[in-house]
């Protein structure tokens, strides 16, 4: 019982701090506020997060695991129109947590890249997915296809980033941006 109340516990400090840190940023976000909102301790909280940027990595995690499971039922047979799916939704999820997402990525442009390299492999399951769609796609016995993913991940990551300073139709870019990465990989 008590494993559930520390589990419970957790989980409402995690949804709780998302909250602060998507409407704050990072920076912004104090943690004696997200204790102050949860009628709880900023001790409790540090009890389970040791510092302020691990409860924010954790709230990344969590957002990675609502956006596969999110992704999960959308995914067809076509490996093509995966990724244009997968692709799509990124951006939406993304674009919608564009404060916490740009205040990060202007403090530290190699943001997105500390978060993937993490002990705690936030993107591990997207990339796996990401493998077996290329794979499906490029068909390329030699190529390596997790360092493929890894690619498609962040040339996908720079439109992102360009959309935060010169905002245009990025969702309708999906498919031009997918046909240049694969013309890229296929040369």
């Amino acid at each position: 019982m008590k494993a559930e109340v520390e589990k419970l516990k957790r989980e409402l400090i995690i949804t709780e701090s998302i909250k602060y840190f998507e409407t704050n940023g990072y920076e912004q976000t104090k943690i004696v506020e997200i204790a102050k909102s949860l009628n709880i301790s900023v001790g409790t909280i540090y009890a389970f997060f040791k510092s302020k940027e691990k409860l924010y990595l954790q709230c990344i995690m969590t957002n990675i695991n609502n956006f596969y499971e999110m992704l999960g039922s959308h995914l067809t047979d076509d490996p093509k129109e995966n990724l244009k799916i997968m692709l799509r939704f990124k951006f939406e999820f993304l674009m919608r947590k564009e404060k916490v997402m740009k205040e990060s990525l202007e403090a530290d442009p190699l943001f997105n890249q500390k978060v993937s390299l993490s002990e705690e492999k936030p993107l591990e399951k997207i990339y796996l997915q990401l493998e077996k769609e290329l794979q499906a796609v490029i068909q390329k016995p030699e190529l390596d296809y997790r360092l493929t993913a890894i690619a498609f991940n962040r040339y996908s990551d720079a439109y992102l980033e360009h959309w935060f300073s010169h905002k245009y139709d990025l969702l309708g870019a999906v498919d031009e941006i997918i046909e240049n990465f694969l013309q890229g990989v296929n040369r």
